[in-house]
């Protein structure tokens, strides 16, 4: 639970017979329970950087048209460690006719299309990510938003409210639950007094046993721009990624 500091692989692709860059090959970070955390292309050097949220053992996987796959590592990767790899990637012979192929047939996990990781690397705002979720103690999603440093739990009938504390005030902020108003899924689901889209019930939002990654921001320039527009960006914003999606 973190704004992360960087970790970095940084490295060269090149051709394992002629020793040529390879550019424009699709190159993942991936963790050793197979979840992506970072990608990039390479440049027409062959290079590329990759970037952790947080210190982990990692490997690097890269794919382009014309070469075999390869997993590279594992990397141990500590706070803030810089590594550099020469990877060499083996030409594999592709038949044309009667094939479509495609540069984007490594699949992106959510989290990384959702830009997720991105943000946590910006440094802005207060995160949980799915190792985070993995390793707490927590129980239910109130219990693991009381922990955020500028935010408060507080008791109320008939449930749990959180809130931002802003210059000696609370307000309630608003939630997004997989990029949708928390006020909206309340609408689909029919139940009117359960769920508002700035404060309401949590627990009835979502159960901590599914939720995959949690992002907290206390509000004004801090939310990032991609949620501006959706929400009353005073009262602070919090962010729930959920496995189901």
């Amino acid at each position: 639970m973190r704004p992360g500091t960087a970790q970095t692989v940084r490295g060269t692709l090149l051709d394992t017979e002629s020793s040529v860059p390879v550019a424009e090959a699709l190159v993942l970070l991936v963790t050793e329970r197979g979840d992506t955390v970072a990608r990039t292309i390479s440049d027409a050097l062959g290079a590329f950087a990759l970037s952790a949220p947080y210190a982990g053992e990692y490997y690097v996987l890269a794919s382009t048209l014309g070469y075999r796959t390869l997993r590279e590592g594992v990397f141990e990767l500590g706070a803030g460690v810089e590594v550099t790899v020469e990877v060499r990637l083996e030409p594999e012979p592709i038949s044309i006719a009667g094939i479509e192929v495609s540069r984007s047939g490594v699949a992106e996990p959510p989290l990384v299309r959702n830009g997720f990781f991105d943000r946590l690397n910006q440094g802005n705002g207060y995160f949980f990510t799915p190792v985070d979720l993995e390793r707490t103690s927590a129980v239910r999603i109130t219990e693991l938003l009381g922990r955020v440093p500028f935010l408060a739990v507080v008791n109320a009938y008939p449930t749990d409210r959180v809130l931002v504390r802003e210059g000696g005030k609370m307000c309630a902020p608003s939630i997004l639950m997989d990029g949708v108003l928390a006020s909206q899924i309340q609408g689909r689901r029919g139940s009117p007094n359960q769920i508002s889209g700035s404060e309401g019930d949590l627990e009835a939002l979502v159960s901590l046993k599914d939720v995959e990654a949690v992002e907290v921001y206390r509000g004004g320039r801090e939310i990032p721009g991609q949620f501006a527009g959706m929400i009353r960006a005073e009262c602070g914003l919090i962010v729930i990624w959920t496995k189901r999606r």
